[in-house]
């Protein structure tokens, strides 16, 4: 596979990336391609989107700071890819677990404030964030803080 013969092909390969995986799991060697350029080469957190359900459940809560604070748009399509992948890091519960744990991770008043953003844009799809999940969020935060 082609990967950034030329300075600037950033934006191409990117939609080509989220075009092979709009409905389906990425592969494992396109996910570690993806994480390795974003290490060494490409900083924008967006452009781990289209592989963010073959990432760790940790890599993605490492990554939520920056996912959340893009536009509401693509929070929704980054909540879209995490909690719909079959097999994906995240269920809908723990997003909202993660989400609740950003405020307490790096302190900083933005985070809180996109993090409140982002559970509202969570509740905001009830066809995802049903009734159950909300109960099993409520059960596993009560007994994480007992």
């Amino acid at each position: 596979m082609f990967f950034f013969h030329s300075k600037g092909s950033e934006t191409l390969v990117t939609r080509v990336v989220h075009v092979l995986t709009e409905k389906v799991r990425p592969p494992p060697g396109l996910v570690d391609k993806i994480r390795q350029l974003y290490e060494e080469r490409v900083s924008d957190v967006r452009f781990l989107i289209p592989v963010l359900s073959g990432l760790s459940k940790q890599e993605v809560a490492a990554a939520l700071p920056k996912l959340i604070a893009l536009s509401s748009v693509v929070v929704k399509e980054v909540f879209s890819r995490l909690t719909q992948a079959e097999g994906g890091p995240m269920s809908p519960s723990e997003l909202l677990i993660a989400l609740h744990n950003l405020d307490s991770t790096d302190g900083k008043p933005e985070t809180m404030k996109n993090a409140i953003r982002a559970v509202d844009i969570c509740l905001q799809d009830k066809k995802t964030f049903t009734q159950e999940v909300l109960i099993d969020y409520y059960t596993s935060s009560l007994a994480t803080n007992l």
